[in-house]
């Protein structure tokens, strides 16, 4: 089964980020333990490794995100679960979304083993973050066989990971987590950070910075970087340290979008991009600069 997923993969990668052209597919494409996986949650999950393949790919000069077979040929170097690979982009956009189709199938078994059930909050959520993504991409998405139903679906699946999640460990769960285990992994191992986000991607094309673009990013990045060690940790309070985030994002960003070709960016936009976060140890580990360091 594994390899007739991988066989599709390798068949439809061709078919991602193409715009403007319409894809007919079956109803399923398999089944993982019983679980029949729908054509659009494969093709959901494969255009989600893509996207992850082509921030990660080791492109050469003048190649871009966009350019599919410079990705699908490109070192990447990545997290798949726990385990970080370097394989090529084909392979790991293949494994990417192996991995993704097994873990919908897993929660999808699971959920029904445990006769949970989803609160109507619960699918109210997923059903408007369907709709707020299929307004800002809907066009990209339906280029590439992905329906609003399909996004709602997979947005259930998460709902659904949370309950089973929740029944397993909860509070009144089949095993839960004691008051102290948590207080312990919390102070152990999570970090609250502060952060300001410098976007790789245009956003009013959706186009990917070209390798110059993205190099002259990362060195405004580091600029930002500075910046903030030298403002933020004068700060005494919380409060004070984040008015250093909020005065890096208004003086970095519209630089970043300017590089980007971004039309439809306004200063005053610059806050959006500017947030608190718990973040967990595997979190914290998609941020490794491979040097021992985290996030800025």
């Amino acid at each position: 089964m594994k390899k007739k997923f991988i066989g599709l993969g390798l068949a439809l990668a061709m078919l991602l980020c193409v715009a403007g052209c319409n894809i007919t597919t079956p109803a399923t494409v398999g089944s993982i333990g019983g679980v029949e996986i729908p054509a659009g949650i494969y093709l959901l999950a494969q255009y989600n490794a893509y996207s992850t393949a082509a921030s990660k790919a080791d492109l050469a000069t003048g190649e871009t995100a966009n350019d599919v077979s410079a990705v699908l040929k490109a070192s990447v170097t990545g997290n798949i679960g726990d385990e970080e690979v370097t394989t090529d982009g084909a392979d790991y956009i293949s494994r990417l979304t192996l991995r993704t189709i097994e873990y919908y199938a897993a929660v999808e078994t699971k959920f029904d083993e445990l006769g949970a059930t989803l609160e109507d909050a619960a699918t109210s959520e997923a059903a408007q973050n369907a709709d707020s993504m299929w307004e800002s991409n809907g066009d990209v998405y339906e280029a590439n066989g992905i329906s609003k139903d399909t996004l709602e679906k997979y947005l259930l699946n998460a709902q659904k990971a949370q309950a089973c999640l929740e029944l397993i460990y909860g509070e009144n769960g089949q095993q839960p987590v004691t008051q102290e285990e948590y207080e312990t992994f919390l102070q152990e191992d999570c970090r609250y950070i502060d952060t300001v986000y410098l976007p790789m991607m245009n956003t009013s094309t959706y186009s990917f910075a070209s390798s110059e673009q993205a190099a002259a990013i990362d060195g405004i990045a580091d600029e930002c970087l500075t910046f903030l060690k030298t403002s933020a940790p004068a700060s005494t309070d919380s409060t004070g340290a984040y008015q250093a985030m909020y005065q890096a994002a208004y003086e970095y960003l519209p630089q970043v979008m300017e590089i980007l070709g971004s039309t439809d960016f306004d200063k005053t936009q610059a806050s959006y991009y500017v947030g608190s976060q718990l973040y967990t140890p595997s979190a914290l580990a998609s941020y490794d600069d491979g040097n021992g360091g985290n996030i800025l």
